[in-house]
């Protein structure tokens, strides 16, 4: 039977602060105190885990028996005209999949960033072949973590549903991130049915295995408020239009396992009402 976890994205905001111990390590604790499963380490603005610091988060996990994941720093641009800005980028996510692995994590999301006005065909070459220099770099150093395209709520932001499945079917060591809110958001509301979300679960089943959607999915979901641009900023579910209880029909339905991080501004709340949607099917 398919197993699906739900999780946060990030420290869940009831987690106690009283400087006791690592807020991240206070923070896994808090998961598993919520009768959650899982958890993704946000490294918004930098890698903030240390060589120091990781044996206790790992320690932490482990314990606690909660799955781990990290998203890399948000000032990734793999298709940055400028070199360096591509070289650093390169070194968030892997300095992020080092830290995570460190702390007994599985995976590493990102943003790949934009197409900068390019033709969308020629920036997926450039993607694809920055996002290979890294999995050969995390390969040569026995650093095993899946890395994670995701898919992007904004149109003018590389990261389609179809280019995140393609670059998972070309590059051994990474497999997408569905962010179905994006989803929704970057198709201005249509992708909001059973039926679509049906069909971005098959599509992965019939483009990756069915391994990727029955063990390994990973998604991000979150209400979200979208304009003509698209994704505008995460909504709760109850203020947001976006169908969770249709999404979560077709992952019971479409037999998904693998993990679900809630990114909603109230992040455990709303985790704790999709586990209890699902089940409840």
């Amino acid at each position: 039977m398919s197993k699906l976890l739900f999780g946060t994205a990030g420290i869940p905001l009831s987690t106690p602060n009283d400087n006791s111990e690592l807020l991240t390590v206070a923070g896994i604790h808090r998961v598993r105190a919520l009768n959650l499963a899982a958890m993704e380490i946000e490294f918004v603005r930098q890698v903030y885990i240390t060589a120091k610091t990781a044996p206790l988060v790992l320690k932490a996990a482990q314990h606690s028996g909660i799955a781990l994941s990290a998203h890399a720093p948000y000032y990734i641009n793999l298709n940055a005209a400028e070199q360096d800005k591509r070289n650093k980028s390169r070194a968030y996510i892997y300095n992020a999949a080092k830290a995570v692995y460190a702390c007994g994590g599985t995976d590493v999301v990102f943003h790949a960033g934009y197409y900068m006005d390019s033709d969308p065909q020629d920036v997926y070459k450039i993607m694809r072949d920055e996002i290979y220099h890294v999995t050969q770099k995390l390969l040569a150093e026995d650093i095993r973590v899946c890395l994670r395209p995701e898919v992007s709520g904004r149109p003018s932001a590389f990261g389609s549903l179809e280019e995140v499945i393609k670059l998972s079917s070309e590059l051994k060591g990474v497999l997408p991130c569905i962010d179905f809110s994006h989803a929704y958001a970057r198709s201005q509301g249509r992708t909001n049915s059973y039926e679509a979300f049906c069909s971005i679960l098959q599509n992965i089943k019939d483009e990756l295995g069915e391994e990727a959607l029955t063990q390994n999915l990973h998604a991000h979901i979150s209400g979200i408020a979208y304009t003509a641009s698209g994704e505008k900023n995460h909504l709760l579910f109850a203020e947001s239009q976006f169908n969770m209880g249709d999404m979560v029909r077709a992952l019971k339905d479409m037999h998904a396992g693998g993990r679900v991080i809630c990114e909603s501004p109230d992040i455990e709340g709303d985790a704790l009402k999709l586990q209890q949607a699902y089940q409840l099917l």
